[in-house]
């Protein structure tokens, strides 16, 4: 039987784990804190999987309230506190660039200003007043943020110069000899009776670029890839794949890690695991070499996976008749349509999909599949037309299979009168339906073919008049 690409949720977890790889949280955090708490917390399994679904999603706040209060309840957990040092940097760089951000728009303002000044625009002392008071406004909001960014992480140096900056603009003098002390006992070590004079000659070191912080990280990145390859080279998934989604948690944009992580899940034929990482790659970038090119790998083998499950079910589906075997056309049909998504203009599915939906005595969609079907091959003799033309699975090809014209009068009059109206076709679904189950029950009892033939007479003698002046 086809493997599922998408399995429903069975246990409570999975449950949990559901919504939110859904999206879902609110209904997701609402089963997770009715079904524990701390007197009966969850899982390490479940609550990292939770915060690897929030982390993924973008939900850095809400991954960081929720690592917190569970790491109350499971108190010294390694793997739990490296989380929560992750939803930690997390934070702190929102809050971070929340404040350079407002710096920004300060500084530009500021440049502004002076623009208008240096024109003479700005000639009232009121409205200068009013412009220095936004401002001062807008640097005090940037200093707020970096305040908010130093409580989780009190020794960050990029932080402390912001802030450095900010009370330079204040005027708050103070201030500025605080930081410029913290930033000395940070990078020096504590010291004591360091005077005013000596605190202003502190040779302040040279900060990074952001181009050297980049170059750095690509160089950092390059390297972890080459070791996680080298991991997987050597066989040793099982240890990999924790390694790997724990670091993606804290580098979110290692495409190479999202790929390598869905190409070990394609390989396991965990397809929706897979579907999802691919998904995530080509979302941040559509042209991304590596990911396209293991899309496209993922659909042709899901394409052949569904193939086989569709001729697997539609061969059992042809044995059963079209009564009985109407739960394993459905399943046919469902595989077949899937596969459509993947080649809309493969001949072999519409084609299969004709003879289903005709089976199922769908008459709209075999239409709509025979219309497909002849636009991409017109001169293809689709199943369906061959099916009609046998007479092994119907009555009349039983009880006339030693009389060929008595079996083709039967076969014109279907072909001229059933099939090409509404209530025709029905009547003709109605006719397969029921035949396979007459015929397997004649051939269980040894019922010989001549008594389907007196049945079948009276039929046979109004066909005949039916049909004199039929060419």
């Amino acid at each position: 039987m086809l493997k599922s690409i998408a399995q429903a949720p069975k246990t409570t977890e999975d449950k949990i784990l559901f919504f939110f790889e859904s999206g879902n949280f609110t209904d997701g955090l609402e089963l997770f804190k009715k079904n524990y708490n701390s007197s009966n917390p969850p899982s390490e399994i479940l609550a990292l999987g939770i915060f690897r679904e929030l982390q993924g999603k973008g939900a850095v706040q809400i991954s960081f309230d929720f690592i917190n209060e569970v790491d109350q309840w499971l108190p010294d957990n390694e793997k739990l506190k490296r989380a929560q040092e992750i939803a930690n940097d997390g934070i702190f760089d929102i809050r971070l660039k929340a404040g350079h951000d407002a710096l920004k728009k300060a500084e530009a303002l500021a440049a502004e200003f002076n623009s208008m000044a240096k024109t003479g625009a700005v000639g009232q002392e009121k409205l200068r007043e009013e412009n220095e008071r936004v401002f001062r406004n807008m640097v005090e909001s940037a200093l707020e943020k970096f305040k908010e960014a130093l409580k989780f992480k009190p020794t960050d140096i990029r932080t402390l110069r912001r802030m450095q900056f900010c009370y330079e603009q204040l005027e708050q003098s103070e201030e500025v000899e605080k930081i410029l002390r913290r930033v000395a006992e940070i990078e020096l070590g504590p010291t004591e009776g360091l005077v005013e004079d000596e605190t202003k000659a502190i040779e302040i070191p040279k900060i990074e670029s952001e181009e050297d912080i980049r170059q750095r990280k690509l160089e950092e990145l390059q390297a972890e890839s080459e070791r996680f390859h080298k991991m997987e080279a050597e066989g040793k998934i099982d240890e990999l794949i924790p390694e790997l989604k724990n670091f993606l948690l804290k580098e979110q944009d290692f495409q190479e890690g999202r790929v390598l992580l869905a190409k070990i899940y394609l390989d396991r034929k965990e397809y929706f695991l897979c579907q999802r990482m691919i998904d995530w790659v080509l979302h941040v970038d559509p042209r991304f070499k590596p990911g396209v090119e293991l899309q496209k790998r993922f659909q042709e083998q899901r394409l052949g996976l569904l193939k086989r499950g569709a001729n697997s079910f539609l061969s059992k589906a042809l044995l059963l008749g079209t009564y009985h075997g109407l739960p394993w056309f459905q399943k046919a049909e469902k595989c077949l349509s899937q596969a459509l998504e993947i080649v809309p203009n493969d001949v072999e599915i519409l084609d299969n999909l004709h003879l289903v939906y005709s089976y199922m005595g769908n008459i709209a969609e075999a239409t709509r599949m025979r219309g497909r079907l002849l636009l991409e091959a017109p001169d293809f003799k689709p199943t369906w037309d061959k099916e009609m033309e046998k007479s092994h699975c119907f009555l009349a090809g039983y009880a006339y299979s030693e009389e060929p014209d008595s079996l083709n009068l039967f076969r014109k009059f279907r072909k001229n009168f059933l099939l090409n109206n509404f209530l025709g076709s029905k009547f003709n679904f109605f006719y397969l339906s029921l035949s396979p189950s007459l015929i397997s029950i004649a051939k269980r009892y040894k019922i010989p073919p001549l008594a389907f033939r007196a049945f079948l007479f009276p039929l046979k003698i109004l066909f005949r008049e039916i049909l004199k002046n039929v060419p």
